[in-house]
Parts: C-alpha cells; sequence; structure tokens
C-alpha cells in the first residue's frame, strides 16, 4: 500500500477551477507515508515571505540551522492543516521524537529532528493529509497527478513555475545534487 509514499502529486489542471481545491492550485505535494491509514505530505511549492532566520527568537530550535543547510530561505507553507506545527524536512538518518519517515526523507516535528543538520533541508509549516482510502478516491475521480520519485522521471516532468523551482528543491533533497536549472 506504500505505492504512493515518496512521490509527488500535482492537482490535475482540470480541477483547478474547483473552490475546494483552491488550496492546492500550483501546489506540488510531496508524499511523506500513504499507507492504510491514509496519507500525509507537504506542499513543496507555496513559500511564505516569513524567512526561516526570523522565526529563531520564537522557534529556538531554529536557530541551531544553518542558511547553508536550507534549500529556500523562506518558510514554506505545507498545507492547509496543522499551521501551528514547525516542521523540517531532511534526510533520513535515524528516530526522531515526533516524526514521520520513508526510506529517504523524514518529516520532523520534535526539537530533536531539527538538530545536526548537515545536508540540504526544507522548513515550513502546515501539512496536508488524507483519511484512509479518501486519496486513492482523489486519484480515482482524477482530481491528482501522481509522479514516482524517480530521479529520470522528475527531472522531465514539465512544471510551471513555481511548481518547477519546487521540484528541482526536491530533487536536491531527494537526490542530493541539482539536476534542473530553476
Amino acid at each position: 500500500m506504500k505505492r504512493l509514499t515518496d512521490g509527488l502529486l500535482r492537482l490535475n489542471p482540470a480541477a483547478d477551477d474547483n473552490p475546494k481545491l483552491a488550496d492546492f492550485h500550483q501546489s506540488l505535494i510531496y508524499l511523506v507515508n500513504h499507507d492504510d491509514t491514509g496519507a500525509i505530505g507537504v506542499n513543496l511549492a507555496r513559500l511564505y515571505p516569513t524567512q526561516v532566520r526570523q522565526l529563531a527568537a520564537e522557534q529556538p530550535e531554529l536557530a541551531a540551522i544553518s542558511s547553508q543547510n536550507l534549500l529556500v530561505p523562506n518558510l514554506l507553507c505545507g498545507g492547509p492543516l496543522q499551521l501551528d506545527m514547525i516542521w523540517i524536512l531532511r534526510r533520513s538518518q535515524s528516530n526522531y521524537h515526533k516524526a514521520i519517515a520513508n526510506e529517504q526523507l523524514t518529516l520532523c516535528f520534535s526539537s530533536d529532528g531539527f538538530q545536526n543538520i548537515n545536508a540540504p533541508a526544507l522548513v515550513g509549516i502546515g501539512c496536508t493529509s488524507w483519511s484512509a482510502g479518501q486519496l486513492e478516491r482523489e486519484l480515482a475521480q482524477g482530481l491528482w497527478l501522481h509522479y514516482p520519485s524517480d530521479q529520470e522521471l522528475l527531472s522531465s516532468i514539465p512544471f510551471s513555475d513555481p511548481p518547477l523551482f519546487s521540484i528541482h528543491q526536491f530533487l536536491k533533497l531527494r537526490f542530493g545534487t541539482p539536476v534542473l536549472d530553476p
């Protein structure tokens, strides 16, 4: 059932005019996990004007992150849910107190996930989730386009900006080297 884990979702352009999906127009959702209980992901295509450094006084765990390890200096708006929860998306290295992980990346919500960052990472607030069977139904209805996380396929997806920028950042995070020119 983890077939969608570590993949990307893009709202089908035919659904762009659906008011219920307005939060996902020009979004690129990275699915951190998909199983029998549902799915969770974060939007990589929406940036807050706030930089991570500006929040360091309010969120002390952010002060430990070097700006050199941030793929983008701004905070990402990960989705319409959990807008009070800050997270870091980083390469999987170990178990963290509060985190959701797959074989490649970990979405950390606890302060221990913000420590010892020595590889590219993204920081954001909010997430996107689906209940059991919900994402499958939405895919069957044609609301989403799914792209498995394969470097060759991902680098050839014809996204328009800002999703092109997002896919570039995802490839750097997932595979470690830039594949596209933003």
